[in-house]
Parts: structure tokens; C-alpha cells; sequence
């Protein structure tokens, strides 16, 4: 999901949040005293007889239209990120193509990093993320205490991925995570 996704995403939400908070107050003041001088029924006329108008199915119809594309576009916006399979290296021409399996250097990067110590799990995907070639790791660690020394091995594996495929145009994202399990455990007091 791109950024400007989920910005609008987090919008739209305050907006729906804010009209359901007012209707609902709304809805609980209504029987109330605090609002005088209010109407027993609401009506729309010009509602009802926009209705009878020759225009009001063309404006209901482009309407419809209109949602559907936005609803399209919000579906593709969510969409997730393509997987990278393969890049083309230098060297490559006329004669041959040479190319790289990112995916499989993704998996080798993830094992590097599962067989270091402190890490007790790794893994890894090659996508491309808002238009960008990138070879995303999730490494779970056994404690906090290994964050340094871990995070100097996640350096050398990023590193090797550019080395092995040859170019720097890949970005390389790792997230760390604690093991939860054994975080807990480590932390009780007894």
C-alpha cells in the first residue's frame, strides 16, 4: 500500500468517525430539551421531486460510475506488492541475457541471517514496493540484548545481496522482531 493510500485510508476514517459521533449525539439529543423548536418529522421535498425528474437518472447513473472507478482505485491501491523474480545483470547482450533469481538470494540472505546467534527466525520475499526493487527480511530475535550484534550481521547480509547481485539499485528492509515467547519469560520477576 503506497503512502498516499494510506493517508487518504486514515482520513476517510477520522471523516466516517467524526459523522457517526455526530449522529450518534445527534440521535441521543433529539428527545431531549437542549434542542427547542425542532421539527417532529424531517422531510426532503426537493428530494422527492428531484426524483420525478427526467435528469435524476443520468445524475444517479454517472454517480454510480463515479463510485465504481473510486472503488476500483482504492482497490488497486491496496493491492500488495508485486513479487521481483528475476533482474537482469551487467554482461548481459545480444548474445545472452544474464539474470539473477532475487527471490533466491532473498532466501539465502534469510538463512545467513537465521544461522547467526541470537536470531531465532529469518525470513525473506523480493517485491517491488512503490516502484522500488526491494529485498524485504523479517528477523525474529531471541532477546533484546543481541540487537547490536545482530544488527551488524543484518548490515554484512544487506551488503552481500548487493555484492552477489551486482548492483546497488536494490534496496535492501529489514524489520526486526523479539520472540515473544521467550521475551516474556526472560522479563518475569520472581
Amino acid at each position: 500500500m503506497s503512502r498516499s493510500a494510506a493517508f487518504f485510508d486514515r482520513i476517510l476514517a477520522l471523516l466516517i468517525g467524526v459523522v457517526l459521533i455526530a449522529v450518534g449525539a445527534g440521535a441521543l439529543i433529539w428527545n431531549t430539551s437542549l434542542l427547542p423548536d425542532k421539527p417532529e418529522v424531517l422531510t426532503a421535498p426537493g428530494l422527492v421531486t428531484a426524483t420525478d425528474s427526467s435528469w435524476w437518472p443520468w445524475v444517479i447513473g454517472i454517480g454510480g460510475v463515479v463510485l465504481i472507478l473510486l472503488a476500483l482505485r482504492w482497490l488497486f491501491a491496496h493491492s500488495p506488492a508485486s513479487k521481483l523474480k528475476t533482474l537482469q545483470l551487467a554482461g548481459s547482450s545480444r548474445e545472452g541475457a544474464l539474470v539473477a533469481d532475487v527471490g533466491s538470494v532473498a532466501e539465502g540472505a534469510a538463512r545467513a541471517l537465521e544461522a547467526s546467534p541470537g536470531v531465532h527466525n529469518a525470513k525473506s520475499k523480493a517485491i517491488v514496493d512503490r516502484g522500488t526493487r526491494t529485498v524485504d527480511l523479517t528477523v525474529t530475535l531471541d532477546t533484546a540484548g543481541d540487537l547490536d550484534r545482530v544488527a551488524d550481521r543484518i548490515d554484512e547480509v544487506c551488503a552481500d545481496v548487493a555484492h552477489v547481485l551486482g548492483t546497488t539499485s536494490i534496496a535492501t528492509r529489514t524489520t526486526i522482531h523479539f520472540d515473544k515467547a521467550r521475551h516474556a519469560a526472560g522479563s518475569r520477576v520472581s
